[in-house]
């Protein structure tokens, strides 16, 4: 069932365009199950968000060929890059935004994260543990959060979590039974525990 409080379309952007230098390949293509963890992570996005896009130069597996590719924004530095070129492409959605490197993330936990918004907050940023520090990719952001964002792009700013610190942003604690829906993966020891508590969970 695809959720929407409010009156715009919600997308999902999935950041294909990081390096993967500590994990020594594409975290896209990394196998999870019969499936390619990028594979994954879309088919939880397609049960909530109207469209699904790609953005970044990163490796992509055949079977999601049809999906919409995005480029970064060039000159702007980080996940930042990714979240522009999304307003950019649709300035009016709100967009979900993942990393393509979590590999438990459910439809349950991004229909949690919908639910959570309000009218008049630029996005919800959930925590894990402290209010202090919102997690900025497995988050959605409201059309409004775009002028915020691309101001700091001019100014330089790259960190996501810093520019919207600073404005209204909803940062609900992320309930337990959803929590490892955040956990990424970043190392091959990272990796092998998640597939190793995947197996205990089957």
């Amino acid at each position: 069932m695809k959720v929407n409080s409010s009156s715009e379309a919600v997308h999902a952007a999935i950041l294909i365009g990081g390096k993967s230098s500590r994990m020594g390949s594409p975290k896209s293509l990394l196998e999870f199950g019969r499936l390619s963890l990028l594979e994954k992570i879309a088919a939880a996005a397609n049960e909530v968000a109207s469209d699904v896009v790609l953005i970044g130069d990163g490796p992509a597996p055949a079977a999601l060929a049809g999906k919409k590719r995005l480029p970064d924004v060039p000159g702007v530095g980080g996940p930042l890059a990714g979240i522009l070129a999304a307003f950019r492409w649709r300035p009016g959605a709100a967009w979900i935004v993942l990393s393509c490197d979590l590999p438990f993330v459910s439809g349950d936990a991004l229909r949690w994260l919908l639910e959570q918004r309000r009218p008049d907050c630029l996005g919800v940023l959930p925590c894990l543990d402290s209010p202090e520090t919102p997690e900025p990719l497995l988050a959605v952001y409201s059309p409004s959060a775009r002028a915020a964002l691309e101001e700091a792009a001019l100014r330089g700013e790259r960190s996501v979590r810093r520019i919207l610190s600073r404005e209204a942003i909803l940062s609900p604690r992320v309930p337990e039974h959803l929590r490892r829906a955040w956990t990424n993966v970043n190392t091959p020891e990272e990796w092998k525990a998640a597939l190793q508590e995947a197996t205990k969970c089957r």
